[in-house]
Parts: C-alpha cells; structure tokens; sequence
C-alpha cells in the first residue's frame, strides 16, 4: 500500500474536514459552508462513504490531501507529511537519492533523523512545560498562578495554546541527563546552552514558556517571558535560528487561524504572543504576531497566499508607531490594503485593551468578541498629524508633508491621487508640486521633477495592470480545469446533451491532458491522465447523486475554453514539438 493510501486508511475525510471547519449530518453525507469562497448556505458536501468532498458553489473538490493543500496552502508533499504526522505512519524521504554517492546518502540520512528528533525533542520538551504549568496553577498563591489570573488567561487557553513553565535553575538538564537524551540535540534545538566553561545550561529559566508552531503545527520554538520582572534579565528570550526555528517564515497564529483569514479575508497583526493568546480567548478568531516589530517580507509574501487584507495592531508606544508605517509600505508594496486598529491610548496593546469588560460591564469572550475601531491606515496617519500639515510654522509642515507623501509611494494611483486631494486642501500645496515630491524607489529616493512623478505613475499603473493580469490568469487557469473535470464526467457518464457523436473520447481526454499538464500545477501532480481520473471518479460520482448532470455539462463550451487556453499558451507548448504535434491533433479534433 502507498502512502497515500495508508493515510487513507487511517484518517476519515469526515475527521479531516471537521477538524477545521463546523459540519452538520445531512442524511448519508455531511454539509458545510465551503471555507474556500464566501457562502452563508451550506454548499459543501462530505462523504464519508466514499471519502471525498466538493462544493457546489465554487466547484472545489477532492480527497483529504486536496483538502488539506487548499486549506493549508501547501503542497501535496507537505500535505502528506502533515497528514502523515496526524495518522502515526513515519513516512521514508521523499527525495530521490539514486544521484548521490554511499557517504552522501549516509550524512543526508543522519542529518535527516537528526532533524526528526530535533521535532520530537521539541515536541515532548513543549508538554514537559506544559506539565509543570498545569501543575504550577494548581497553587494559588504561586505568582505563575496570580500572573495568569492578573492577566485573564483561562484554563482553556493554556491548553490549547499549549502554554507551560520552565522551572529555575537547570531543571530541563536534569530531566535529559536522568533520561538520556542528547544534549548536543538539545543545544541545537536551543533549549539548552553553554556558559563560558562549556557546562550545559538550561536556556530557559523561571519562566512562562509559549512554544511557536509552524503552519504545519509542529513545535519549532519558544518564546519565553519573565513572570516577574526583574531589571537584570530580559522581559521575552526566545529560541535562537536553527534547522527547526527560521524566524522570517513564521507567524504565531497562523496555524491555528489561516483558514478563518482566507475564509474573511482579513489578517489582524499585532506585536506580541500574548496579544494573540488574549485576542483568540475574546473571540478573535483572525490574529497573528509578528514576534515583535520586526517582520520580514518573507513573512508577508507567506500571508499573502491567505489574505489581501491586513488590520496593524502594535502597540502604542513610538516603536509600534514606527514598525506600523514600516510594515504599511512593506504590505502596500506587495499588494495589500492596510488598515489600523484604534487603540485608545490609556491602554498599551491590544492585550491590555481586551483585558477590559466591554462598556457594558460584559465579560469578553468567544461569544462576545470586542467590537473595534478600525480605519484605513492613511486616514489614521492623516488624522494622527493632522495638527503637523496645518501648522503655521513652514518647517513643521513641510517635514510633516514630506513624511506622509513617503506612505504613497505604493499605494494604487486612485488611492494616491484621492489623498493628495485631501493634503492640498489641508496644506494649500497644489497637488502637482505635491506629487512630484513622492519618492520613488525607482530613482534612488525622493525626486524634485514632474518627470520622476510621472515615471512613477507609470510604475504604479505597470503594477496594477501586472496584478490585474495575474488575477486574470488565475481565473482562466480555474476556469480551464473545471472545462477538463467537466469532460471526465460527459466521459464517465455519457453525453446527455446530444445525440451527436461527442468529440471528447479517452483518446482525446489524454492528448488534452497532456496539453494542460505543464500548464495546470494540479494536473502536475499525477502521473498520468488515468491516474487523475481516478482520483476524480468518486468526486464526480457525489456530483451525481446530487444534481442532475445534463444541466451542468457543455461539451462544445467546455472544448472552447479549452481550445482558448491552448491558443493564449501556443508559445510554452510550440518550445517541445512533442506537445506541438498533440496540439495540432487537438485543433483537428475540436474542428470536426
């Protein structure tokens, strides 16, 4: 048996899907809103007898790899390797190896096993903490205990977050030289270190211990923070980079919240774990942290993949001022629209924010989330220096004009044009002489000509027709596979739409898939037109039993779709004359 099918065999597509999103029973199958396309009825339907799903409304479908690839937003490899973990199948490299020499493959297989324990260590090290806190709060007068009371973190919190507490001293040594763990591994993984003699030394010492999890949920780090605060010792120490922790390509949250940020389309960030630990508690089902201000733009491009939409929530000290217009035109330049969550100022964070009952004395929880102000961040930054871009003092304003044209240089031209409105008639400066002042990145920083504003218009209008057009793509490339799923069904099922002879056969369904293959990363995934379609068989079938077909299947539309995508791919396809003799087969056979 395959991988593959071993999972299968173990994991239940009904268990899978509902381990992220609500269903409900719906006779034989299960119903749920599609967490793939915005819905308010169910149009999602799980099999459990025939261990597939589909929607509907968007027309997605599959088994619990395709589940978990979209959802994820993974690969099919590392939707295996996560759904193995989930199953207990402890799967070989997937690598192919036959290129390498006897010591090559030796090394790659320790360093291979070495990086398997690294996750073990990691993972059984997070419930060790886990343990001792669950222990620790067991005393009521411990100060871990008044901390988490102070700070409203419940029960239920700790363990889903998987909180713990590293006791002082060198407890966690003890344990692994008692158990014969491995202390080089240890220091590897960075729960362990050495002081200027060469002891080991535990890392972590004394306190709260918030394990990081990858998008994959495995346990890559820690961070740790101080319970009571103490000037000799830093507030928050977290793991150092390793094999396992890559600081740039992670956010905490967002294993436990990418599907609700697709399903909304927005992304609350804020600063710190625990900002995210209280928002989840509260209801707030969309937050990530970036660790701290910093973030890489690795990081944005990895949320990019779940949302278009971000809502900043640093805190309100001048560091999370800064790191907020930072992070604006980092987010702006690749794509997103950027909001801003108000606030107040009395409070420090969203933390401390949501630490208090709502105005009316309520208790906020997962049943009564925080109702919050939120803006488009340039209308905050506008309002924000307001008193700046209209003071009388020419040196003031002008610093304060130049610092807010910096916030345009991304945006879209309607945005931008629409604010420069606005600070002309708040400044008296001609919007002109405005925009000629906005940098660009193109000519190496800020330009005094009407000619670098409008090289830069022109920059900005490239970028919007190139998004446009990646949209479009998009769009045809699902369009075009859903035309190719519809000729599987017109083939397993028959035409019913006509009497005449149908122009697709099996014959011709393979030269088309051959065609589509190196053009459709999902029909890359298998290894031939047979394969596929056995893959979609059981999918096609729950179709079936749930709508008539003839009203959906086109055969001549479906063929013409086809036909278009080739024609706009004629270039790729003409570069392997293999693919330039099928296509040719093709024109002949849609034609007839």
């Amino acid at each position: 048996m395959n991988p593959f099918e071993d999972i299968k065999a173990r994991l239940s597509v009904l268990s899978v899907v509902e381990s992220y999103i609500k269903v409900k029973k719906n006779g034989a199958n299960y119903k749920a809103c599609c967490p793939f396309h915005k819905e308010k009825s169910a149009s999602l339907i799980i099999s459990p007898a025939k261990e597939i799903w589909h929607c509907f409304g968007c027309g997605l479908g599959g088994d619990i790899f395709r589940f978990v690839m979209l959802h994820e937003n993974i690969s099919k490899s590392e939707a295996l390797q996560l759904l193995a973990r989930q199953s207990g199948i402890d799967l070989p490299r997937l690598e192919s190896k036959k290129n390498l020499s006897l010591q090559e493959k030796t090394e790659q297989e320790s360093f291979d096993l070495k990086i398997k324990k690294g996750y073990d260590y990691l993972e059984f090290i997070a419930k060790l903490y886990h343990q001792v806190l669950l222990s620790t709060l067991q005393d009521n007068a411990n100060p871990t205990t008044i901390y988490f009371r102070t700070r409203g973190i419940t029960l239920d919190t700790v363990n889903k977050f998987k909180l713990g507490f590293a006791p002082t001293g060198d407890w966690l040594l003890a344990f692994a030289k008692k158990n014969n763990l491995s202390l080089s591994l240890l220091e590897e993984i960075s729960v362990l270190k050495k002081n200027e003699q060469g002891f080991y030394k535990d890392k972590f010492s004394g306190r709260l211990m918030v394990p990081i999890l990858d998008k994959n949920s495995r346990v890559v780090g820690f961070t740790a923070r101080v319970i009571v605060e103490d000037p000799n010792r830093p507030k928050y120490l977290n793991s150092s980079q390793s094999d396992w922790f890559n600081k740039s390509q992670v956010w905490y949250g967002l294993n436990w919240n990418s599907g609700n940020i697709r399903k909304s389309n927005w992304a609350v960030v804020v600063e710190g774990n625990m900002d995210v630990i209280k928002a989840t508690q509260c209801g707030m089902d969309n937050v990530i942290a970036s660790q701290g201000t910093s973030f890489t733009i690795e990081q944005l491009n990895i949320l990019h993949k779940f949302t278009s939409r971000i809502q900043i929530a640093f805190d309100n000290d001048n560091a999370g001022i800064i790191a907020s217009q930072k992070l604006f035109i980092e987010a702006t330049k690749i794509g997103f629209e950027v909001f801003k969550i108000l606030i107040p100022s009395q409070f420090k964070d969203l933390d401390e924010m949501l630490s208090v009952d709502d105005d009316l004395g309520n208790k906020l929880n997962i049943d009564n989330p925080p109702k919050l102000d939120i803006v488009n961040y340039l209308d905050y930054e506008l309002q924000q220096n307001l008193s700046l871009l209209i003071s009388t003092d020419s040196t003031t304003q002008k610093t304060a004009i130049l610092d807010f044209l910096e916030l345009l240089e991304f945006v879209n031209p309607i945005t931008r044009d629409q604010f420069l409105s606005q600070v002309s008639e708040l400044t008296k400066v001609s919007t002109s002489t405005l925009a000629s002042q906005i940098p660009s990145s193109a000519f190496g920083g800020r330009k005094f000509s009407q000619s670098s504003n409008q090289a830069l218009e022109l920059k900005n209008n490239t970028t919007q027709e190139s998004s446009y057009s990646n949209t479009k793509h998009k769009n045809q490339l699902n369009q075009t596979l859903m035309a190719f799923e519809n000729l599987i069904i017109s083939l397993d099922f028959g035409n019913n739409n006509t009497t005449e002879t149908p122009k697709i056969t099996l014959e011709n369904l393979e030269l088309l898939y051959d065609l589509l293959r190196p053009l459709i990363s999902e029909l890359q995934e298998y290894d031939d037109c047979q394969e596929f379609i056995q893959q979609k068989t059981l999918e096609l079938e729950l179709i079936k039993e749930n709508m008539e077909l003839e009203t959906i299947i086109d055969i001549d539309g479906n063929l013409r779709i086809l036909e278009q995508f080739l024609d706009g791919n004629i270039k790729v396809l003409l570069l392997d004359s293999n693919l330039s003799t099928k296509y040719m087969n093709f024109k002949r056979t849609v034609s007839r």
